[in-house]
């Protein structure tokens, strides 16, 4: 054992250690992963080892506490990686005591208690993540006094956190690229127009949070965004044409919400478009929502490869011009208006796996070809039972009006 002593780094890999014993080995950086079996506790004399610059130890067995004495790496430690273990108890209100602090990853873990206010204060903190702590209570810190570090912070399922969006976004550096709260208390309940001055951020999720009010339109000049998920709120209005202009966009995800009107060209989009779920949302009320003017090569980038909207009031018929959608891969339009022929063309879309389309006033026959492909994984499901059915001889599924059910 005692050959480790000298090491100023260490990396584990297929071997079993405890962590006790790693702070005892290792003088500048641990970093252990899942493969290692490293388990126990972080021990309190970790504050002795002051040239202590790295410790990644996300995914193993440790368990227990963080000791305060952590606080004592005040000048060496940069990184902070714990996430995946089974920590418990506080996070200590010494960790804003590492002011050089770049990277602080405690997710997945069983943290409780109240978010020390004092880590948005860490002026070099770059990467903050909590995720899945459900227990933790506080406030989303807005790193007001960071020195234009923080990229990423990730909050996703911490039901008892609140987020004040427009302090947030008052406060927090520019230089934001990440923000995920998934689950929390967002206070108030409505999307800032100050938004707009983000325009490093590319990934915004703000789920399952209650937002209600419209989407404003200046999102639209946060030009960097690539994935916007703002699914299971409460917002009404129309999806304003500002997202479509958006060039770098890839995910749009806005199901389970009051939202009508037209859905906006994308157009302007660099061929990243790749997956729109827009389900549960009633786009008819201002008009039936034609699928024809949607699915055009020249609105809407033939990149893409998920299109979701069940129960979305989409009206029309399935366009050819669905052959040119040659990457999608899911096409789920249950529940809707849309009427006409199946399409032969569906049988063009080498990458389909599923296909949904009960639940319509559609007819016609599935393609044959679609049927004789020799793909365990492709699953169709139509209005295949009744009078004015779909003919489908591969359907796993097939929905029955006057049953009110599949059958």
């Amino acid at each position: 054992m005692q050959s480790f002593v000298q090491r100023p780094h260490l990396r584990l890999r297929h071997a079993q250690h405890t962590a006790p014993d790693l702070f005892n080995w290792c003088r500048r950086s641990i970093i252990a992963g899942s493969e290692c079996s490293l388990s126990g506790s972080i021990p309190t004399s970790i504050g002795q080892y002051s040239m202590l610059a790295i410790i990644d130890i996300g995914n193993t067995k440790v368990f227990g506490s963080i000791p305060q004495e952590i606080g004592l790496l005040a000048t060496s430690l940069t990184h902070f990686n714990a996430n995946s273990c089974s920590l418990q108890g506080e996070i200590p209100m010494e960790i804003s005591y590492l002011t050089n602090l770049v990277s602080l990853d405690l997710g997945g873990n069983n943290l409780s208690g109240r978010l020390p206010p004092e880590i948005g204060d860490l002026p070099h903190l770059g990467y903050f993540a909590l995720w899945d702590n459900a227990d933790v209570t506080g406030t989303v810190p807005t790193f007001q006094n960071n020195k234009d570090s923080i990229y990423k912070v990730d909050l996703n399922g911490l039901d008892e956190m609140v987020l004040d969006l427009d302090a947030f976004f008052a406060q927090v550096p520019t230089s934001l690229q990440d923000l995920q709260c998934a689950g929390c208390q967002v206070r108030p309940s409505t999307i800032p127009g100050s938004i707009a001055n983000y325009d490093n951020l590319r990934i915004l999720t703000l789920s399952s949070n209650g937002i209600t009010g419209t989407i404003p339109s200046d999102i639209g000049m946060a030009t960097s965004l690539t994935s916007i998920d703002l699914s299971d709120n409460k917002l009404n209005g129309t999806i304003p044409p500002e997202i479509g202009t958006l060039p770098f966009l890839a995910k749009l995800t806005l199901g389970a919400n009051n939202l009508v009107g037209q859905l906006p060209s994308f157009e302007n989009n660099q061929g990243f478009l790749f997956r729109i779920d827009l389900n549960w949302n009633g786009f008819n009320q201002l008009g039936v929502q034609s699928l024809e003017s949607f699915l055009d090569p020249v609105k809407t980038p033939t990149s893409l490869v998920e299109f979701k909207c069940r129960f979305c009031g989409f009206g029309g018929t399935i366009p050819d011009s669905i052959s040119e959608y040659s990457n999608l891969q899911s096409f789920i339009v249950e529940g809707n208006l849309l009427r006409g022929n199946v399409p032969a063309a569906l049988a063009d879309l080498p990458a389909l796996v599923d296909l949904e389309l009960e639940q319509n006033d559609l007819v016609g026959t599935i393609p044959p070809q679609l049927c004789a492909r020799e793909d365990d994984s492709l699953a169709i499901s139509a209005d295949c039972s009744g009078p004015e059915q779909v003919v489908c001889d591969c359907c796993e599924l097939c929905w029955s009006d006057d049953a009110g059910a599949y059958v």
